[in-house]
């Protein structure tokens, strides 16, 4: 069954059970201790700093990624798959502050926080951002049907940036914010398409 036969609700609900699954996983694989998911405990000053600069990189990235994609008639279909219908305002706010919120926080607890957490100290620091950002991409490679490459390149090149402020910060809020307002941002704008198709940006 696809995920438009699923419909918006079931969507929201397999994210929120998935992404908690993997969370509660987690706590119990590093014994209840917070500080292995999440880093240290954040200085206000340098998550400020962090997310400002962090968030627009991420944008930049990825809208480098796509128009290239674009042009080497590369696009990917990730967002094509999702039962996104006009009008259903209820179901389009419940999957953005799924897909803003919940599943960036989770995913930044599994790659900069405990991924990330268990590599550092037995390869450069270098290392361990790559690393932690193949990881983050291949597990997008099976959220598309056509066009994959193109959504992998995209969150590798997303998970570099947040490894590097995962490093400089030394904690993964910077990176959740910066990764939860990507995807707010990326969200928003394929909300005004499905709603406004006179704008003529057809999802693909």
């Amino acid at each position: 069954m696809s995920l438009t036969e699923l419909g918006i609700w079931a969507v929201c609900a397999v994210l929120i059970i998935q992404n908690g699954l993997v969370v509660g996983f987690l706590r119990w694989r590093s014994a209840s201790d917070w500080r292995l998911l999440l880093g240290a405990p954040p200085d206000i000053r340098s998550v400020v700093m962090a997310s400002v600069i962090a968030l627009p990189v991420v944008l930049a990235g990825n809208l480098v990624v796509g128009v290239i994609a674009a042009l080497a008639g590369k696009t990917h279909n990730q967002i094509a798959l999702l039962p996104l219908e006009a009008g259903d305002t209820a179901g389009q706010v419940a999957f953005l502050l799924v897909a803003a919120v919940i599943v960036p926080c989770a995913e930044e607890i599994l790659f900069r926080g405990y991924v990330y957490g268990r590599l550092e100290g037995l390869v450069r620091p270098t290392i361990v951002v790559v690393l932690s950002a193949a990881l983050f991409a291949g597990a997008h490679t099976w959220s598309a049907s056509t066009g994959s490459i193109t959504l992998v390149l995209q969150t590798f090149a997303m998970g570099l940036v947040l490894g590097w402020v995962r490093q400089h910060s030394k904690s993964i809020i910077p990176s959740m914010i910066a990764h939860a307002g990507n995807n707010a941002f990326a969200l928003t704008l394929v909300l005004s398409c499905v709603n406004h198709p006179e704008l003529g940006c057809a999802r693909t």
